[in-house]
Order: C-alpha cells, then structure tokens, then sequence
C-alpha cells in the first residue's frame, strides 16, 4: 500500500481537492479521503508534500518510436521530402536489438516527463521482424503504450509488418495489462483497398484499435480528390472502414461533410499541433471537433517531426496555435486540451483511467509545485498547459508502481541505456 498526501489533487480537468489524499493498492486507487487520517491505512510507503500535485498520467496519443534517434534532421523539409530523405531510410536498417535499445531510450523521456501512457506507431521499411524488441523494452520500462507496426504497401513490404503483427498480437496483447498491440495502416492512400479492408477485419475479430494518419497535408488531400473524387474521410466511410476503434492522426485538411462522418461513425481525432506546424502542413480544426463532440487527444508525434516527446509543448501549442489563427483567445480552454492529453486520451485508446478516482488504476504524474515555471500557482490547470514544461515534473506512477522520483529511475539504468543507445548510432553509421 502506497499513500500520497498532495497540496493538491487534480482528478480532472474540472476538479481540484485540497487537503486529499490518494490510497494505492493492487495497482490501482483504492481510497481518496481527508489527507490528515492517511496513516489510518498503515501506507508501507508514503509521498507527501506541500509542494506536490498529484495529476492524472500525462498520455501522448500519437507517436513514432522508430524516429526517436531523428531529432533535429530534416530541417526546413515538407513532408514527403522528409519521409522519403530522413525517416524512411533510417528505418530500413532496424533489427531487434536496435528497436529494445531505441524502445528503452523512448521509454526513459516519457517515465522523466510525466507521460505514463502512449501510442506508438512503429514505421520500418525494413525486412526484420522489431516488435518483440520494442514490447520487451517497454514490459521492462513499467510504461503503458499501445503498439503498432506500420503498414504500407506503397513504399515497403506490407507482408513483413504483418507478420510482425501477427507475432506481436499472439505473444504481447494484454501483457501485464500495460501493453497493448494495435493495426496500423500507415497511409490511407499508399494502401489498397483490399488490405484497408483486410486489416479491418482484423481489428474486428481480434477488437484491437485501428490507428492511422488521415488527412495530414494537402497534398494528400489533392491525391485523394484527383483518384478518388473524395477527401480521406469519405473514401474511408464509403468502403466501410470507419467505426469507433479507429483513432485518427492529425485530421488536417477535411472537407464540408468530414466531421460529421467522424461524429456519425464515433472515430477519434488525435492532434498534433507540434509536428503540423513543423512540417509546415497547417493547423487542424481540433477546436470546432471538440465542440461538434468528436473526441480529440493530443499528441507529439514521432521525434523527427516534433524533435522530441514533450507534452507540455504540445499542450501549449495546442492552446495557443488556434487563438492566433482565428485571433480568437477563447476558442480552446486549458480545460479542453488538459483533457485531451489525460482523459480524453485514455479513453480513445480503450484504456480505464484518465482521473484520480476510486477504481481507476493508479497511473499518476507527481508536478513540484514549487518549480519556478509554476510558483506562483493562481490556476493549476492553466499554468499546467500554458506555463510549465517537463521540468515540473517529480514523479511518474503507472499502475501503482513508482517508475520515477526526484530525478531516479527504478525499472531503468540511464547509463544503460546510453550505452545501448550508441551501440545502435554507431551500428547505423557503418551501414551507411
């Protein structure tokens, strides 16, 4: 039994107790109660602080492991020049090995940032089966993610991420109720519709979570209106393949009708403000899907495009991209985007939790309230999103078990890691 004992506890983004206390068993939170009668429950360990919040676990909803080595490249490139120049290439030449040591890496900046939840997808163009690799380093990380190999015909051997799939479904689906295997059709438009078709049958049989990139640029939107005579969204409604399982990245460039085909059909939206703006490729209408009541989580995207796996920077931009666009201040809450990096995203992922309530698995970030970026705290959930940055964080708990405290890991060995790390740089290097 653990008890934290905050100066505050952000359940949501609508409620905030003082003078709380959270009670942890069995993964889980069993108790929320006076934060004075916390010794009543005999804790074996106990956080307490004055200068502590507790906060639901931060979730990055959209992210590609495979480019966590490719922070700062591809500078000034548009997308397709940038895939086909930096990602794509770099990811032809993963084994196994490469895929743990990047996984634990990966693994290492989310646990230190407050994020105890994603959903990756990994992109390979290579022919080496990689996410026995990737779930081994995250099983050991103490993280909670979903993963997927990326699909697509167009550029790569579709038939190798499938079967890299199909391993990872049969051996790490559910594991320790913390990893989870998803479908993952790259690109819409580098598929064919038969296997569109055939990877929704499969999400339907084995009820994974299909998780694709829709509606990302304009060139995407022009390919789609040229061959097919309608945008991503209808293309995708019209064979069938939308449903409530399918989590949909970035929903950029959409038509007149393509929202009310995503609230029609229960898909989810994910943003991300970071990459888009990066790449040059616009900025999503997440504010009006929220309003229309299409759920919308936020994300980083892979490190190439968004240089590195920050929520808080997402969560900013998020905020503060669509006010100056519209010159409009009150179009986006920090209420609204701290839900969709929480709850929101817990739920369209299919995971329980998301909030600091009884019954919830006990998957906490621990903010120093006392870090210069936050002190004074007028609003919590205001300065969360528009003025702090990963610096403010001092724990991470997923499932009950302390992965981080006060600048110490304890599933992983930075040093370790590092070394891993190199082993890989210097492996790619001398394929080159």
């Amino acid at each position: 039994m653990t008890a934290i004992v905050p100066k505050l506890l952000v359940v949501n983004e609508n409620e905030v107790r003082q003078h709380s206390c959270l009670i942890l068993e069995d993964a889980a939170i069993t108790k929320i109660d006076d934060a004075d009668r916390y010794k009543e429950y005999k804790p074996e360990f106990v956080i307490k602080g004055d200068d502590l919040a507790a906060i639901p676990s931060l979730v990055n909803a959209h992210t590609h492991i495979s480019e966590r080595l490719l922070s700062g490249t591809g500078d000034g490139l548009t997308l397709y020049k940038w895939l086909e120049s930096v990602v794509w290439p770099h990811g032809s030449k993963f084994e196994e090995r490469d895929v743990y040591n990047i996984g634990r890496l990966f693994a290492m900046e989310c646990i230190a940032t407050g994020v105890g939840v994603f959903n990756d997808m990994f992109v390979s163009h290579g022919s080496s089966l990689v996410l026995n690799g990737l779930a081994r380093a995250i099983a050991e990380s103490g993280l909670k993610g979903l993963l997927g190999r990326g699909i697509n015909e167009r550029d790569s051997d579709a038939n190798v991420a499938m079967k890299d799939m199909s391993n990872a479904i049969e051996k790490w689906h559910g594991h320790d109720g913390r990893i989870f295997v998803t479908v993952c059709p790259v690109l819409v438009h580098a598929n064919s519709e038969e296997t569109l078709l055939r990877l929704r049958k499969l999400a339907y049989e084995r009820k994974l979570r299909i998780h694709t990139h829709v509606g990302e640029t304009l060139d995407e939107y022009r390919w789609m209106k040229k061959n097919h005579s309608m945008t991503t969204i209808e293309y995708l409604d019209e064979i069938g393949f939308l449903d409530k399982d399918v989590v949909a990245a970035h929903l950029v460039w959409l038509g007149p009708n393509d929202m009310n085909i995503l609230k029609k059909r229960g898909v989810a939206g994910i943003y991300n403000p970071l990459s888009n703006a990066r790449l040059g490729d616009g900025i999503p209408p997440a504010w009006a899907m929220v309003r229309k009541g299409i759920p919308v989580a936020l994300g980083t995207d892979g490190s190439a495009s968004s240089d590195n796996q920050d929520m808080f920077a997402a969560m900013r931009m998020a905020s503060f991209l669509p006010r100056a666009f519209h010159f409009d201040a009150s179009l986006i809450s920090s209420k609204d985007v701290f839900a969709m990096a929480t709850r929101v995203g817990y739920d369209i992922l299919g995971l329980k939790g998301g909030e600091l309530k009884v019954g919830n698995p006990a998957d906490i970030t621990l903010i120093d309230l006392h870090h210069a970026s936050l002190f004074p705290v007028n609003d919590v959930i205001a300065q969360l999103v528009m003025s702090s940055h990963p610096g403010v964080v001092k724990g991470t708990i997923v499932n009950g078990k302390t992965l981080y405290y006060d600048g110490q890991f304890s599933t992983l060995d930075p040093h370790d890691i590092v070394l891993g790390t190199e082993e890989t740089l210097e492996k790619l290097r001398s394929a080159r």
